[in-house]
């Protein structure tokens, strides 16, 4: 800014000649002596538009030493004191934008006129923006608009944030499969399609299907999706390749006396989310839900398997069960027998009214089950030969009940050692736990075993190679271990889980590995509850 002298000089001069200075009005000892609204700053005695750039408006926003008037902008230094018109423009103002480039993805487009920004018109106005190179209805550059605009590794388009990610079901996906595992959807190419009543012979989702069968003749390399549109299908019998099948909404029935899907000389093989019935025979052979032997595994995923002879049979191979029904089939809801090493995982599903629950003999094998159901039938999980590991289950409703037949809920026999821990195991027509003869040294912890139909005398858990720590055991005889209780377990109406004041809770074991229930709730690793159910207490 220019010097008081030179100021007052200018004034004198400028005095001599019978005028004011521009920008400048009467003459002043304070501020308080400037009433005119254009020169409202006193500044070497004399009344001046501004004293300092800050006295100035947007549009006129630097303040000229010599004149002390309010002129354009040399810069974005002059601006940068208005939060949201931070651009020094071409003819001097201060304004939100010069271009496009000064505009955010919300607002990309600049009104060059009046220095704003605005919505986007077009793709090119957010070509800019790698991540977000889409033009929305809203004006928005946005990741994307609909799932069209999503790449295979992120197919789904979230509307509300418009943006893109994984999907999470089938019908998320244009090719009606996603690979739910890995949250991407299969390529439309290697979906083969399915429906009730076409007549196509490609298979593609143009040209249809009619059945199973003739899909499976088409499955050939990276094409092997066969997506069951919604409607009831006749069973078939599969070898040679492997495959996925998804089916939601899908029925796929028997012929008389034959096995639904009867899968052979196979690798690895995907059933989800179809209903498998109607193999139900009076006698004989077949009439199973899903039979299978194969090198790899067969996974069943959100499946019912309902009303057939036996629902799963496995003679090779290892099997997966996860999220699925299997009810009323006359045999047994599974039945496995295979090489050594293999394995059997049962999570999240339910077991209930078969002719026998699950039934495993793999010579070496191991079987897994969690968080899952099992009530009907005569046995509801026999182990034999294998090494048994049953965490977060409830076991309830198994067993004959007839005179002089005593089944049990969980056997267990063979060489292998056992984990059985955090189950409910109640209102069964039986022994709770029973370890055969043979059985190998194993000790079971934090389990309800309670109100089982037992002998007079009998305890509610037995066989002497097993031994119980932690675990409520009620009526009978309690045996000896650390932290055993026998004491009526409380339950709330569905039978399982724990009523408020319930002996059962804070009472497992310390130091536990446990570190959820059955629904899926935290347990804590110490102060944890007894059986399959950890009582959440609201915040």
């Amino acid at each position: 800014m220019k010097s008081v002298s030179g100021f007052l000089i200018f004034l004198l001069a400028l005095a001599a000649c019978g005028g004011d200075a521009p920008g400048q009005s009467s003459s002043c000892q304070s501020q308080a002596e400037c009433t005119d609204p254009a020169h409202p700053y006193c500044f070497a005695q004399t009344c001046v538009e501004c004293d300092v750039d800050q006295a100035c408006p947007a549009d006129r926003p630097a303040c000229d030493n010599e004149t002390h008037t309010c002129g354009v902008c040399a810069g974005a230094v002059d601006c940068a004191r208005f939060d949201d018109q931070g651009v020094c423009a071409p003819d001097g103002r201060c304004v939100d934008c010069a271009s496009n480039l000064d505009c955010g993805v919300d607002v990309p487009r600049c009104e060059v006129a009046a220095g704003e920004c605005s919505g986007c018109r077009s793709e090119d106005e957010c070509a800019r923006f790698a991540d977000r190179p889409h033009c929305d209805a809203r004006g928005r550059c946005v990741t994307c608009r609909d799932s069209a605009d999503c790449p295979a590794s992120a197919p789904i388009c979230n509307t509300d944030t418009a943006q893109c990610g994984q999907c999470a079901k089938h019908d998320d996906c244009v090719s009606g499969i996603c690979d739910l595992d890995g949250g991407t959807c299969i390529a439309d190419g290697d979906v083969l399609h399915v429906k009730k009543g076409a007549t196509g012979t490609s298979c593609t989702r143009g040209d249809p299907c009619a059945g199973v069968a003739q899909a499976y003749t088409k499955v050939a390399g990276s094409r092997k999706y066969i997506r069951v549109h919604a409607g009831t299908y006749d069973g078939a019998s599969l070898s040679g390749k492997d495959f996925v099948l998804v089916g939601p909404g899908a029925v796929i029935r028997a012929r008389p006396q034959t096995t639904v899907l009867a899968l052979a000389q196979l690798g690895s093989v995907t059933v989800e989310g179809v209903e498998l019935r109607g193999g139900r025979a009076s006698a004989g052979d077949g009439g199973h839900g899903i039979e299978f032997c194969g090198s790899g595994t067969l996974t069943i995923r959100d499946a019912r398997v309902v009303d057939n002879v036996s629902g799963v049979v496995t003679t090779c191979g290892s099997l997966i069960v996860r999220d699925s029904t299997l009810q009323e089939n006359r045999l047994t809801a599974m039945e496995v027998s295979a090489a050594p090493g293999a394995e059997v995982t049962v999570e999240r599903s339910t077991v209930s009214t078969n002719g026998d629950g699950i039934r495993v003999t793999r010579g070496g094998g191991k079987v897994t089950m969690s968080r899952s159901r099992i009530g009907g039938g005569f046995v509801g999980i026999d182990c034999a030969d294998v090494s048994c590991h049953l965490v977060n289950n409830v076991f309830v409703g198994v067993g004959a009940g007839s005179s002089g037949f005593i089944t049990n809920a969980v056997e267990l026999s063979g060489g292998y050692p056992d984990q059985i821990e955090h189950n409910t195991i109640v209102d069964n027509k039986g022994p709770g736990i029973l370890c055969k003869d043979g059985a190998a040294a194993s000790t079971f912890r934090n389990n309800i075993v309670a109100r089982n139909i037992v002998k007079a005398g009998e305890s509610q858990v037995q066989g002497g190679a097993c031994s119980h720590r932690y675990s409520l055991i009620w009526p009978g005889p309690l045996p000896t271990g650390d932290g055993n209780l026998s004491v009526e377990p409380k339950f709330q109406t569905d039978g399982f889980h724990l009523a408020p004041g319930s002996p059962g809770i804070n009472a497992a074991a310390p130091a536990g590995t446990v570190n959820a229930d059955i629904d899926g709730e935290h347990r804590p690793s110490s102060g944890a509850d007894i059986g399959a159910d950890e009582v959440v207490t609201a915040p």
